[in-house]
């Protein structure tokens, strides 16, 4: 969040750009392989992302410790993936090297108010700090402290001190304030920042340890009952098996569903603009019995969606939300989509990777765009375009090639930019990568696998002219701040 996002935001700027998509921004874990899509809470900020350089202005680190630590740990990795082994290596003495340094009673006062302004704050705080002292996950933990129990210290051997208890705090309050500033500065150049919310949260997780009654987990052992997924489709004969604990959803509505709430409301706090992740499981989900070895064994079960949603609508007022529904649509998903009036997704690559000569039929073809909708070039979830196209069979390049103007290969990725831009959508957005025409070796995420290679692209530099071409683009097809 230091001067590389800043850096980031000026070019949005130049290239009248008003919306920066980013992936969830929760805590991640080394046995997730950092993956975003399995926090260890649905309202923390990952500590990672804090900027050192920031906390070095705030007098919280001294430009010495940190180019000590530089010369002490290599960060070389290569160009376009992130090592996050060394990144933590390297970062984690110094964030709880600030976080000692944070003191005083201005500091207390600061941290009081965080505390009391975001209720998850303390629950997490206590969770990361065992999570930290025990170094493995929650099922491994003494079975007294599995879940958190009414009394946390007379559970342990050796109660948590205040200090393990106040690090975390101040990581999340320092996390926090960077991310205003960034969102200020975002704000100041027109840029609209758009968050993203995971539809699950990881069994793993302070939301689990704390709320158990909310989730499908087993009290005694710890695992999960019934565990998210998706069922077979023409991507992956197996489906897909995620393993994140289901809902309780009785339990939630019993509350008033008051942690979703809360968690939209934390959203709302922090973005602009926000995406709902798999929102066809909010009128209904896949649920897979714990154990299965493949999402095959798995069954559909209704959700409470319109009862969340009215609740959230009543509580929070209207949202901007934009939604994922991608995959399985049935017509309930869609009723339950227009009848909030929230913004469905549409993905080009989806109206071509099939029969070319009945791609029209497709909902994702640009001649069936909706204005009321965001339409994508591709997602995190995909190739890009310039690798996607390679991978495709001669007959469905060909049509591709004819629709773009018998555009050459190498010009697919700008063509499919200028196409998407084009549409009537009301939203358009675009991975980077597709922007400035990366191919293989540039992909973010491989679904239904788990290594260090998802989730670890990241861009070296943005070739010059990209901005000026960006900006004649919401030029000509009038895609404007204003």
């Amino acid at each position: 969040m230091g001067s590389s996002a800043a850096d980031f935001i000026d070019f949005l700027h130049a290239a009248r750009q008003s919306i920066w998509q980013v992936l969830p921004m929760g805590p991640t874990i080394a046995e997730e392989y950092h993956g975003p899509y399995a926090s260890v809470s649905a309202f923390a900020g990952n500590p990672l992302l804090i900027s050192l350089d920031a906390l070095v202005e705030d007098g919280l680190l001294s430009r010495a410790e940190l180019d000590r630590q530089r010369r002490k740990v290599s960060l070389k990795g290569s160009d376009s993936r992130v090592d996050f082994r060394a990144v933590e290596a390297f970062k984690a003495p110094l964030l709880k090297h600030a976080a000692r340094n944070f003191e005083g009673k201005r500091a207390d006062a600061a941290l009081e108010r965080f505390s009391r302004e975001q209720p998850w704050a303390t629950n997490y705080a206590q969770y990361a700090a065992l999570r930290e002292r025990f170094r493995t996950g929650r099922q491994r933990w003494p079975k007294a402290v599995r879940f958190k129990p009414k009394r946390l210290s007379a559970a342990l051997d050796v109660p948590l001190s205040k200090a393990e208890v106040r690090g975390q705090l101040v990581l999340q309050l320092l996390f926090l304030k960077q991310w205003q500033a960034l969102r200020s500065l975002a704000r100041s150049k027109g840029v609209y920042l758009f968050g993203d919310l995971p539809i699950y949260v990881s069994n793993d997780s302070a939301d689990v340890w704390a709320s158990p009654e909310l989730f499908e987990v087993d009290r005694s052992s710890g695992s999960p009952t019934l565990v998210s997924g998706v069922p077979p489709d023409i991507f992956n004969s197996k489906g897909q098996l995620w393993g994140h604990p289901l809902y309780n959803w009785k339990a939630m509505e019993r509350d008033g569903f008051r942690w979703w709430v809360d968690r939209f409301r934390a959203l709302a706090d922090s973005f602009d603009i926000v995406r709902v992740d798999h929102f066809r499981a909010f009128e209904s989900y896949w649920a897979v019995p714990y154990g299965s070895h493949s999402a095959k064994s798995g069954s559909w079960l209704k959700s409470p969606g319109e009862k969340l949603f009215s609740t959230v609508q009543r509580k929070l007022g209207s949202l901007p939300f934009f939604v994922e529904d991608l995959g399985l649509i049935t017509p309930e998903v869609h009723a339950l989509r227009e009848k909030f009036s929230l913004m469905g997704t549409r993905v080009l690559q989806f109206a071509f990777s099939g029969d070319p000569t009945g791609s029209s039929k497709s909902r994702h073809h640009p001649v069936n765009t909706p204005q009321h909708t965001v339409t994508y070039t591709a997602t995190h979830d995909n190739a890009p375009v310039g690798d996607w196209f390679a991978s495709l069979p001669s007959a469905n390049r060909a049509k591709i090639r004819g629709l773009l103007n018998d555009c050459s290969a190498e010009e697919v990725p700008g063509q499919f930019v200028r196409l998407a831009m084009s549409l009537p959508a009301r939203v358009c957005i675009m991975p980077l990568q597709d922007v400035i025409g990366l191919g293989k070796g540039s992909r973010m995420n491989w679904p239904g696998t788990a290594s260090w290679k998802n989730w670890s692209w990241r861009f070296s530099e943005i070739p010059a002219g990209t901005a000026k071409r960006m900006a004649h683009l919401s030029e000509i097809f009038e895609r404007n701040r204003d």
